[in-house]
């Protein structure tokens, strides 16, 4: 549940454009989902911090995160519909 904590934590931020702030509240979420080998949630945290980067116009270090976060969603078993959801954020 931690996961998802951090997770939205990351997402508030980054809607009030504190991208530092998101970032490490992502990367703490990534690092937890690992711990868990929950790859879905990998995937999802990955693709939040690949949506700031494409944000913040760091084209080829959002697409290096969206392509790893494709990769795990799809292991982790997350639908089509729900990848690009994620992606699309």
């Amino acid at each position: 549940a931690l996961v998802k904590v951090y997770g939205n934590l990351g997402v508030v931020y980054q809607k009030l454009e504190q991208t530092d702030q998101a970032i490490e509240y992502h990367k703490v979420s990534l690092e937890m989902a690992k711990e868990l080998q929950d790859r879905l949630s990998e995937g999802k945290e990955l693709a939040n911090l690949g949506n700031i980067y494409r944000d913040k116009g760091e084209w080829e270090k959002a697409l290096e995160y969206h392509k790893v976060a494709l990769n795990l969603c799809k292991e982790g078993g997350g639908n089509e519909s729900a990848i690009a959801k994620q992606l699309a954020n």
